[in-house]
């Protein structure tokens, strides 16, 4: 059990220590009726523009494998984004399926809300709407996340 529990943890920081392109913050704002969260995307760039398709593929990440404000990961499986691969490569790709679950506050519009000069850049802000409950439901019907009950097993 002990073995189990030192190989998650390595796991767990090889995966936050080799996060290059995944580099970004989420900031909670508020739930819309119980299947969206407005959240504010902190990412990062070398020039002072916004990349609304990379803060839209970080704020969904973040979703699925961090969680955001008092909201748990949709993912509780540390090793989960290492196991399907080959998904989450299609699914933050050139397919852009993230897309379908993500949108800016003002639709079409994206709004930078701040933009800060940071020690290698540029940490620009904007807010972006994501439906975790739809991103939950595709994602427990593909098998790349433990439907809500599963998480209870005793087994291990």
């Amino acid at each position: 059990m002990q073995y189990l529990f030192l190989f998650k943890l390595s796991l767990l920081l090889f995966f936050s220590l080799n996060k290059s392109e995944w580099n970004y913050e989420l900031e909670f704002i508020s739930e819309s009726n119980k299947s969206s969260y407005i959240i504010k995307v902190f990412s990062y760039s070398k020039k002072p523009e916004l990349d609304i398709e990379k803060a839209k593929k970080n704020a969904i990440h973040g979703v699925i494998f961090q969680g955001v404000g008092n909201h748990p990961p949709l993912n509780q499986d540390l090793l989960n984004e290492s196991k399907h691969v080959s998904y989450f490569n299609s699914f933050f790709g050139k397919n852009k399926l993230y897309q379908k679950y993500v949108d800016t506050i003002v639709r079409g519009t994206p709004i930078i809300e701040d933009i800060s000069k940071v020690k290698r850049g540029y940490k620009i802000s904007t807010i972006l709407i994501v439906d975790h409950l739809q991103l939950r439901k595709d994602l427990e019907k593909d098998g790349t996340i433990k439907k809500l009950g599963e998480g209870f097993n005793q087994e291990e």
